[in-house]
């Protein structure tokens, strides 16, 4: 049987410690293969990934990409920055490769980031994963599972244009 167990940790904030905070604030019994789900995006804005668009200048590749798809120039100049490919898209996502994996947009994320804020993709999350096990461990003595955990857009469903 699958119990979930959801936690309340208070608003995470840039430079908190999102071990300790999501850690302490689980109220049940930790137990050997229990697996934790959190959330990326109190993940990324405690760890800085979390950037303000009116300081990002753009340049003439975003500007074009941004009139292609209908995306603001500056959201498109960080799209340029992360890929290792990038090919066709819709109105408002352009389908990329990052480490081997298709992502829209690069996988950066404007939603639930603030108001002209836009949320960078993780780049180190097998770091963070082993840091949240050794920190459980620690406590608690048990080996759990760790997911950090997004929502996701399939940026094939639409077609490409051609």
């Amino acid at each position: 049987m699958i119990s979930i167990y959801p936690i309340t940790t208070g608003l995470i904030k840039a430079g908190d410690d999102p071990m300790k905070r999501i850690v302490d604030s689980i109220w049940v019994d930790i137990e050997e293969g229990d697996v934790l789900v959190i959330s990326s995006k109190p993940l990324l804005t405690a760890y800085g990934k979390v950037v303000d668009l009116s300081f990002i200048r753009y340049g003439r590749n975003a500007l074009e990409l941004s009139k292609r798809y209908s995306i603001g120039p500056k959201f498109a100049e960080l799209i340029l920055k992360y890929p290792d490919g990038i090919y066709r898209g819709v109105r408002e996502a352009i389908l990329t490769v990052v480490d081997d994996v298709l992502l829209a947009n690069a996988g950066l994320d404007r939603k639930n980031a603030g108001i002209n804020k836009v949320a960078l993709p993780f780049t180190e999350l097998k770091g963070i994963v082993g840091k949240f096990y050794k920190y459980v461990y620690d406590k608690y003595g048990v080996r759990v599972g760790v997911i950090i955990s997004d929502s996701m857009i399939a940026p094939l469903r639409g077609g490409l244009e051609p």
